[in-house]
């Protein structure tokens, strides 16, 4: 399943350089974001969030337009489907579709030439406490499959926090793998407004394993997706801690063009330019 055409390996000299960030935009609005991307020198990463876009979408047409960004210089990475998917769930029936939706998300990431593909746990901030052991190892054993063609199409495997309270449960649902292609994207945004523990303790442990991070604002009171400033969350002590651990990942700017914009000034003035590259 030889789909995936991913950029090669950064050398040393190419990691000294500043980092590019990326934007998310759905797969339908990739043609017309593409000006914004090349002229503000942004990745791209394509959400699948809704599965219906794996169905209007065939693989030649996929592999068409992942041909086209890669000509235009643009890396991609992928969001898997996430809506109503719960890959840990008790019913067999519903772990079964979860997990055929994300493999079927998976090979369109390969043919879009995805370096990662980001998935949510599914699992519900709401589970009771002696339930969550037998969740957390029935999503294990759910995704092996996924994490099996995830290696074949050499993707990066990203399960992103959400409304988990602490790092350790999260780690919890990675740690049995000793798969390299398995990991962690971190969403301060998510652990800042339901996190129930300091924003920067999940730095160390997810930073271990990270694979991309999510970049938005809010003000701790809901996931509202802001430009970074316009919220509380501690952006620059987690860009500098992150940037110290050596981290080579996507770094998502989950925002409309135009927050994007913002964002771009608010690092400029937070002198945190030096480490991405940002439009003049």
């Amino acid at each position: 399943m030889a789909l995936n055409r991913q950029f090669p390996p950064l050398g040393d000299k190419e990691r000294a350089m500043k980092t590019r960030l990326s934007l998310y935009r759905h797969l339908a609005e990739v043609d017309e974001v593409i000006p914004f991307l090349k002229d503000n020198g942004l990745d791209l990463e394509i959400m699948l969030l809704d599965s219906e876009y794996m169905r209007q979408t065939s693989i030649e047409d996929a592999t068409e337009l992942g041909a086209r960004l890669l000509d235009e210089g643009i890396s991609v990475s992928v969001h898997l489907p996430v809506y109503g998917l719960q890959p840990g769930c008790r019913d067999s029936v519903i772990r079964a579709v979860s997990a055929g939706t994300l493999l079927k998300g998976l090979v369109l990431a390969g043919a879009l030439g995805a370096r990662s593909a980001t998935m949510h746990s599914g699992l519900h901030p709401f589970v009771p406490p002696k339930f969550v052991p037998s969740e957390m190892a029935t999503f294990a054993e759910a995704i092996k499959p996924v994490l099996a063609i995830a290696e074949e199409l050499e993707i990066d495997l990203a399960v992103e926090n959400t409304h988990e309270k602490s790092p350790e449960l999260f780690t919890g649902l990675v740690d049995w793998s000793e798969s390299d292609r398995l990991g962690f994207c971190w969403d301060p945004a998510h652990s800042h407004c339901f996190g129930e523990v300091e924003d920067l303790e999940w730095l160390e442990p997810l930073s271990k394993r990270l694979k991309v991070v999510h970049m938005s604002d809010n003000r701790g009171d809901r996931d509202s997706h802001l430009a970074l400033g316009e919220g509380n969350v501690p952006w620059k002590a987690i860009i500098k801690g992150l940037i110290e651990k050596g981290v080579d990942v996507p770094w998502v700017l989950e925002l409309k063009p135009e927050e994007a914009l913002v964002t771009f000034e608010w690092l400029k003035r937070a002198r945190l330019d030096e480490f991405f590259e940002l439009p003049a």
